[in-house]
């Protein structure tokens, strides 16, 4: 149960303006932060400020839950502690609420609560930092609207190949010769699809490759075409289209959301997020879709996000989208793998294939050996090819299967 409401309005990353609701008390107080040209003692701004870190570490501790609008923000502003041992009960809103909505608003929903919570996994990983080219550099993560994250600030997924990113070096259980992972979902937005529709034919195209390849071999045509074929005929709900010979299944799922959208004018998420219309068009029609997609892809990551970070001997280091790079100390991997086969995957517990590539933290960045692939979360498929100094753990990683 909810016991407060809380309400900031920023500008360039600082609070101006707090509004708290306390449901125990029935009523709104309200604070200026900070306000231009005003003079406003800063002892006071600080010590409202603290007040308001009091509230949300007691939330963090269990004994209070708090609904914000922006609860990425507000743990950067506030510095709020990061305890992985902690079971938090922040929940986070997609807006401000209006103020006649906040006393309606007493339970946070599941996608709220993994939200609020990969948020403070996004700014352990902002803290601890990176070095790049011997400096250290703090990425910065923000969400989109669906709750994909974005880095806003280094971005280590374009780096170029001859820069040298040594990760965690500042971590003392992770030394040089710890271990690099990327877990890689294999296209993550219609290994979500496949699963949202039922489509056997799609699902069983990751049990070798991936939709795209299947297509391709179906259609006797190039892979990227086929990528490109589904895509367009997908989120442009053209379901005459030869694709969807390849996929029935995805058909009638695609034409039952598109009726769905005509009947209430919007769609659900996995975890029951609404996306609605604003204007009832196709561009408007596309955009529900792809959001109700995106969004739940977002649920996946930010459940993985949440359990990964709590793992013992992981040290979280990245967000690339479609995938998570973490570092452990070298000969604790075979047991990350083991105990990754059921946390790595969707809160819905479908089976959520991914690749795995490894490196040494020695090694640089752009040194990825492909290591092996989880299927179906209770099997790793034979070992792809690995460099020489790998041999050993190509052999032990059989015994996972």
């Amino acid at each position: 149960m909810l016991t407060h409401y809380v309400s900031l309005d920023y500008e360039n990353g600082r609070p101006l303006r707090v509004r708290i609701y306390d449901y125990k008390g029935g009523r709104f107080v309200e604070s200026a932060l900070y306000a231009k040209g005003t003079g406003l003692n800063l002892n006071k701004i600080d010590a409202r400020c603290d007040r308001i870190r009091q509230i949300f570490i007691a939330a963090l501790e269990g004994k209070a839950s708090i609904l914000t609008h922006d609860f990425n923000e507000t743990i950067r502003f506030f510095d709020l502690p990061l305890d992985k041992d902690a079971e938090y009960e922040v929940y986070d809103a997609a807006a401000p609420l209006p103020e006649v909505e906040v006393p309606r608003m007493r339970e946070g929903r599941e996608w709220q609560r993994l939200l609020a919570n990969a948020s403070v996994v996004y700014r352990d990983m902002e803290v601890r930092g990176l070095w790049h080219n011997e400096i250290p550099r703090n990425p910065k993560w923000g969400f989109t609207i669906t709750g994909r994250s974005r880095c806003e600030v280094f971005n280590i997924q374009g780096l170029p190949h001859q820069d040298d990113v040594l990760s965690v070096v500042r971590v003392p259980d992770l030394p040089e010769n710890g271990r690099l992972i990327h877990f890689d979902w294999i296209s993550a937005d219609f290994l979500m699809v496949a699963h949202m529709s039922g489509d056997q034919a799609m699902l069983k195209s990751f049990e070798s490759s991936d939709p795209y390849l299947h297509l391709s071999r179906e259609l006797d045509r190039p892979r990227g075409e086929c990528k490109r074929l589904l895509l367009e005929n997908f989120y442009g709900f053209n379901t005459s289209s030869e694709v969807f010979e390849v996929y029935p299944e995805l058909k009638r799922w695609l034409l039952a959301r598109m009726l769905e959208l005509r009947k209430s004018g919007r769609l659900r998420t996995i975890m029951d997020r609404e996306f609605v219309l604003e204007q009832d068009n196709h561009k408007e029609h596309r955009k529900v879709l792809n959001y109700t997609v995106q969004g739940s892809t977002a649920h996946m990551m930010h459940a993985t996000l949440n359990k990964l970070w709590r793992m013992p001997h992981v040290t979280l280091l990245a967000d690339l989208h479609d995938g998570i790079v973490l570092g452990c100390p070298d000969g604790a991997q075979l047991q990350l793998l083991k105990s990754a086969r059921g946390v790595v995957g969707c809160p819905a517990g479908w089976n959520m294939p991914f690749r795995v590539s490894m490196c040494r933290v020695s090694d640089g960045w752009h040194r990825w050996v492909p290591w092996l692939v989880c299927r179906d979360g209770k099997r790793y498929d034979k070992p792809e090819p690995v460099a020489d100094n790998y041999d050993g753990e190509e052999a032990s990683a059989r015994e996972l299967a």
